[in-house]
């Protein structure tokens, strides 16, 4: 992609006005779900156009029959109709003049039985369409940009509040749905969000070149993966990644014989080999996950930790006499350092905890403060002294935040563990180095989750990533110092 593709690109992604082809107000037709999240959206609704010949309305919307009785620019259109009547339909955006169509309708080249004949209706929709207006599907949930106030679900927060760093490219649509909302629930934001589906037109090696090359929004590219519909687009994403020049989180689906066979009726991709696949990672710096939540806690710490870390050594704080065996181990496992504190800090933090609180405590490293860690003033110095070591280069803090708010609750301390996380947030401002929260969860009650919740959006918003899992932790931190590792080889840095 050149600088004037780019820009052409870009025009796509901020369109004059919204067309809703299928718009319709039964929720079980695929145009509501459209309706219903520009609706609860930040676009203009004055720009926003549903199509349905049988309504005069749509929510309170004016609906029109067709494109050419909309006496206004559109831009782009989302197509969510029967797909037998798709191509006069893309007929009629040509003329309109629309400049990007997002084809959600499914049942092409995807669809079992009916491959050869799906791929004839897809190749009719490019003969059409082609050097007329770009086509993202079929088969996908379309564009997710919080900044333009475009939506593909009325869940998904938008405007510049909830404008991030982090793209998200998706061949799955219903992934690309789903953890667009799980991020906005662990401080993750997005720049832009595609899902691509069947990609007959536009496909995952443009939406990267863009992203990568062309995007200063973007920081992170996350991407889920199935595979690609011939050679010439796996060739230009490979092409792509020897020039990638930011992270890439990557979760490719098929690499099974189960998921190869699955990725084929799914958008009709070639899976491609797993020893391909694994000899570019290594070779491309590529961050390789296997899940959603892993996604999320590799997102998180590569969002949240800037600058990265020096090192792999992590000064780990709280946790209990016997979990911090565990915890050790757990960390030790996933190739970081749990090295033991010099003498001076450890007398250090043994006359801070003094008799009232030594008794019960382990004063090295894994650190377990037993009740002295709701002393705020004693776990100030702790974590400051830690902060100070020349052998620690991490900070991890353990707070079992729901057990903290039920405890407090028990004891009658009304507006207690709030307060107390508000000192994570004007600590952090303090420390030179990224503090990390691990919460495990523990209750399971309405009232003591809402609440947690409350103090998780506190941390978050301060820039403290919260976690919920003590591996997930470790596997996330080691990816992140492996990918800073790489990039110091290929390009010594201050990152």
């Amino acid at each position: 992609m050149n600088a004037e593709e780019a820009e052409k690109f870009e025009e796509l992604l901020n369109p004059r006005g919204i067309a809703i082809i299928g718009a319709t107000e039964n929720p079980m037709s695929g145009g509501y779900g459209f309706m219903r999240a520009y609706l609860t959206s930040s676009y203009p609704q004055d720009k926003i156009y549903p199509i349905n010949p049988k309504r005069d309305n749509v929510f309170g919307l004016k609906a029109y029959p067709n494109l050419q009785s909309i006496p206004y620019p559109v831009d782009y259109a989302i197509i969510g109709i029967p797909k037998e009547i798709i191509l006069e339909t893309l007929e009629s955006c040509v003329e309109k003049g629309v400049k990007l169509v997002h084809i959600f309708t499914a049942g092409f080249s995807e669809l079992t039985g009916f491959k050869e004949e799906g791929k004839k209706i897809e190749q009719e929709m490019l003969k059409i369409t082609r050097g007329k207006l770009r086509i993202l599907g079929p088969n996908c949930m379309g564009l997710y940009i919080p900044k333009n106030g475009l939506v593909l679900a009325a869940e998904l927060p938008v405007g510049l509040e909830n404008a991030g760093n982090i793209a998200f490219v998706s061949q799955s649509g219903a992934f690309t749905h789903v953890f667009s909302i799980m991020g906005h629930y662990h401080g993750i934001k997005f720049s832009k969000t595609f899902s691509y589906g069947n990609g007959i037109d536009i496909n995952c090696p443009e939406i990267l070149e863009y992203l990568n090359d062309y995007d200063s929004e973007t920081e992170i590219i996350f991407q889920y993966l199935e595979g690609f519909r011939d050679k010439e687009t796996a060739n230009r994403y490979y092409k792509f990644l020897k020039n990638l020049k930011k992270p890439l989180i990557l979760l490719k689906g098929g690499l099974t014989r189960a998921g190869s066979r699955v990725t084929m009726s799914h958008t009709n991709s070639l899976a491609g080999t797993s020893e391909i696949y694994k000899s570019l990672i290594k070779q491309m710096g590529i961050v390789e996950i296997y899940s959603l939540d892993e996604a999320l806690d590799v997102l998180k710490l590569f969002h949240f930790c800037r600058p990265y870390p020096q090192g792999k050594s992590v000064g780990l704080i709280g946790g209990g006499g016997g979990n911090s065996v565990m915890i050790a181990d757990i960390f030790a496992r996933a190739g970081l350092e749990v090295p033991n504190l010099d003498e001076e800090t450890e007398k250090q933090i043994q006359s801070w905890l003094g008799d009232q609180f030594i008794n019960g405590t382990i004063s090295c490293n894994p650190i377990d403060l037993n009740v002295a860690g709701f002393d705020n003033r004693i776990l100030k110095n702790i974590i400051k002294a830690f902060d100070n070591s020349p052998r620690i280069d991490n900070l991890i803090i353990f707070e079992n935040i729901d057990f903290f708010i039920s405890f407090a609750k028990k004891m009658k301390l009304v507006g207690f563990s709030k307060d107390f996380y508000k000192f994570f947030v004007r600590l952090k401002k303090k420390l030179q180095k990224n503090i990390i929260i691990i919460s495990v969860p523990v209750i399971r009650e309405a009232d003591i989750l809402g609440e947690a919740f409350e103090v998780e959006k506190l941390l978050l918003n301060a820039g403290i990533p919260v976690m919920y899992s003590l591996e997930g932790t470790a596997n996330a931190l080691a990816k992140l110092l492996q990918y800073k590792e790489f990039i110091e080889k290929k390009i010594p840095a201050k990152i």
